[in-house]
């Protein structure tokens, strides 16, 4: 976790019942993933992206481009304020029923947000934290941002309250498939059983970082000095095709606590 400061990407309040907190929304998260441009191999000069009506085939100036859709075959044109005329009147975050959030499948989860208080709203903030530390319980909530109404999970986290954006219901996909109907003998159910014991430990977030990523920063540096660096070693996969050998072999691999379970 890094400790940054954030402008806020919202100024709203947070409504139950006839309590409002005014609040500031910030984003919990950000990606480290190095963006690359794109380049002309040749002479190294950026690559620009031009506007080409497909029809014409002439450059179209963005202030000449509207937003359409196909519909039953026929084009249909939508002005921007066609659209902010239908967008909800949700002018703060409101809790609209109070839940368990065990009840929220975390398959739903989007984006993550901090709410901070404002300096007029810290006495609410600290009743609204309270209460649901108390309860147990998480706030279902709706609000409006970047033009589209959302259905979110405010909750607790450590000192502060975070909302989680969650995906409507016909926005989850169903599997494609079907579960595999297999009879799975006793031994092997005991044997991957022992090696998920011998494999479970307390998740510590910190001890994880995205190896990728540094090796690419690395490769750039590099190659920016006129050097290479050495390929990611790699990973030692033993073909084993057999279940159950496998299923040894990575218990053996565990040592004696996962040679005892087995």
């Amino acid at each position: 976790m890094t400790n940054t400061t954030s402008r806020a990407i919202k100024t709203t309040s947070i409504s139950f019942g006839l309590v409002n907190v005014p609040v500031k929304l910030h984003k919990a998260t950000d990606s480290h993933d190095i963006s690359f441009h794109q380049h002309h191999e040749g002479c190294g000069g950026n690559v620009g992206i031009q506007r080409v009506c497909k029809a014409c085939e002439q450059e179209v100036p963005y202030a000449n481009i509207v937003k359409g859709i196909e519909h039953e075959g026929s084009l249909v044109i939508v002005a921007p304020e066609e659209l902010k005329a239908l967008q909800d009147e949700v002018p703060a975050v409101e809790v609209v029923q109070f839940i368990d959030v065990a009840e929220i499948d975390p398959l739903t989860y989007e984006q993550s947000y901090y709410v901070e208080p404002q300096k007029t709203s810290m006495e609410g903030y600290a009743l609204l934290r309270t209460v649901l530390v108390n309860t147990g319980r998480a706030g279902l909530v709706k609000f409006a941002l970047r033009d589209r109404l959302h259905l979110g999970v405010l909750r607790v986290a450590g000192d502060v309250l975070v909302i989680h954006t969650i995906a409507w219901p016909d926005e989850v996909r169903t599997p494609a498939f079907s579960p595999l109907d297999v009879s799975l003998k006793p031994q092997m159910v005991e044997m991957a059983t022992a090696l998920v014991d011998a494999m479970t430990a307390p998740f510590v977030a910190s001890e994880w970082t995205d190896t990728y990523t540094d090796r690419v920063a690395e490769l750039i540096a590099a190659k920016a000095n006129g050097d290479s660096i050495a390929p990611a070693p790699a990973k030692d996969e033993s073909d084993v095709e057999d279940l159950l050998k496998a299923l040894e072999a990575s218990i053996a691999k565990k040592g004696k606590k996962g040679k005892k379970a087995a």
